[in-house]
């Protein structure tokens, strides 16, 4: 079943179109799956983001990506579907 939802995910966002938007970064979170002693331990990172329109998007990233943004940084978000593809801050004046 997982097999084919996630091959049901990534169909779907091959399929979506590529954005490019406007959006502030509004929340940052970790979320950890299996115990500390266990070896297949995980940690994935979630950031959402807030787009003009006062939407909403939360989207997993890789941990590099996530350090180097913070809460209330602002910029141009490319995703495709549910993929973080880059997100381009907005320098402060």
């Amino acid at each position: 079943f997982i097999l084919i939802q996630s091959l049901a995910v990534w169909t779907s966002n091959n399929n979506a179109p590529i954005e490019d938007r406007s959006c502030k970064v509004v929340a940052k979170r970790i979320q950890f799956s299996g115990s500390s002693g266990d070896l297949s331990s995980n940690t994935s990172y979630y950031v959402t983001f807030e787009f003009d329109d006062l939407s909403r998007l939360e989207l997993w990233i890789g941990r590099q990506q996530f350090g180097y943004m913070s809460e209330g940084d602002t910029g141009r978000l490319t995703f495709q579907g549910t993929r973080f593809q880059e997100f381009d801050r907005k320098q402060a004046m």
